[in-house]
């Protein structure tokens, strides 16, 4: 199932929370400046990760069940 991006604004606005996180992230969301990095060219678990849902994202295939890799 594919996710739009109101409806994971939306899904993140139901979330109780008094953490100041929930707004800056929903306002990084909605902001539409390109906030892309580089992934690290390391060969460790992490970057391995980030490699793989990087991909994903790209290929517009993001599973929200998300397998750990």
């Amino acid at each position: 199932m594919l996710l739009n991006l109101e409806e994971i604004m939306f899904i993140i606005e139901e979330v109780r929370s008094r953490s100041p996180a929930q707004c800056r992230l929903l306002d990084r969301l909605s902001d539409s400046r390109d906030f892309s990095i580089t992934l690290p060219a390391v060969g460790s678990r992490a970057a391995k990760q980030k490699a793989y849902y990087r991909q994903q994202l790209l290929n517009k295939s993001v599973d929200i069940n998300l397998p750990h890799i």
